[in-house]
């Protein structure tokens, strides 16, 4: 469906287990809701959906993106420069991918916390793929302690390096 890629965004390894495991839940979500609606809360499906539009609204970004950066490149080798309309399309292409840059950080953020929910409550733990990151993180969490910094939530610490991951 979605397929969202692997990637390391935090220095963290539990953190970035939490983002894998939300991963996780995204590709899976159409059969996660077929068999285990009745084990979700309603939060969590919000989450969820929250992921998936934001996925769509992401992929119809770039696709602008891309046609505007076509557009403006024609422009640009055309004899007649219209400044004003290449401005424009500048403006219009940062305002995308500034918009882009955000839903990116705001879908790890909601990834760290369908991560988080599913493992608590050890959600599809009959699956191998769940469980082997299920395992990862309980390993992670006897050998380093807890996941959550005593200071700050950790889903907040780490979106600067999502950023600059990104792009």
């Amino acid at each position: 469906m979605f397929l969202m890629e692997d990637c390391k965004i935090s220095e963290c390894h539990k953190k970035n287990l939490l983002i894998v495991l939300g991963k996780l839940t995204i590709n899976n979500y159409p059969s996660i809701i077929l068999e285990h609606n009745h084990q979700l809360s309603a939060e969590l499906k919000e989450l969820m959906t929250t992921v998936i539009n934001n996925l769509q609204i992401c992929s119809q970004l770039k696709t602008r993106i891309s046609k505007l950066q076509t557009e403006m490149n024609l422009l640009l080798q055309n004899d007649k420069i219209d400044n004003n309309r290449i401005q424009a399309y500048r403006e219009s292409l940062n305002l995308k991918k500034e918009k882009l840059k955000h839903l990116h950080s705001d879908n790890y953020k909601q990834l760290a916390k369908i991560g988080e929910r599913f493992f608590k409550k050890r959600l599809l733990d009959h699956d191998k793929k769940f469980q082997n990151v299920y395992s990862q993180l309980e390993d992670e969490l006897t050998q380093n302690g807890c996941i959550k910094d005593s200071k700050t939530n950790y889903i907040n610490k780490y979106i600067n390096k999502v950023v600059n991951f990104l792009f």
